[in-house]
């Protein structure tokens, strides 16, 4: 049963039998359902459990992409040497109100000073690419000693009207 007043993620699998023989598995891709959260709201990354309600988005195919570094708490982008990279990893439903302030605060960090990162955050009204309409954070290089060297950033967030919005960090 999907609860509407519960914010989860649901995946289905579907197995194939002939008879007394049964063939693979196939799951869906995780779809995520219910309320949205309200603020204030803040997220640690001490398990991987935490994700679980994010959206991951390898928009150029190239299978580097955003993962969980559990040794970091933290998300990281695995870097790919022949291009740019452009992933998304972006928050569960928010919800927020018109007329408030709202500060986002997050933490970056590049592997060492040779490997500068670039990022920008952007504000949406769904949890696709496409839909991150209202940038929060410019193109942004990142450039740290080591990958436990972190810089901090602190941003104002409004919206011009209530209602459900997602927070999308790319890897650019």
């Amino acid at each position: 049963n999907i609860d509407n007043d519960r914010l989860a993620r649901y995946t289905y699998e579907v197995t194939s039998f002939d008879g007394d023989r049964q063939g693979g598995t196939a799951s869906s891709e995780g779809i995520v359902f219910g309320s949205a959260i309200e603020a204030p709201f803040s997220y640690s990354f001490d398990c991987e459990d935490e994700i679980e309600f994010f959206r991951v988005v390898d928009s150029n195919e190239d299978n580097r992409t955003w993962t969980f570094i559990p040794d970091s708490k933290c998300m990281g982008y695995s870097w790919n040497p022949s291009g740019y990279a452009d992933d998304w990893f972006i928050t569960p439903p928010l919800r927020l109100k018109a007329g408030f302030i709202y500060t986002l605060r997050y933490l970056m960090s590049s592997e060492n000073e040779s490997f500068i990162e670039t990022h920008e955050v952007r504000l949406g009204t769904s949890a696709t690419p496409g839909d991150m309409t209202q940038v929060i954070t410019e193109s942004t290089d990142v450039c740290t000693k080591s990958s436990n060297d972190w810089m901090s950033f602190e941003k104002r967030v409004t919206v011009s009207e209530d209602g459900i919005y997602y927070i999308g960090f790319h890897a650019v």
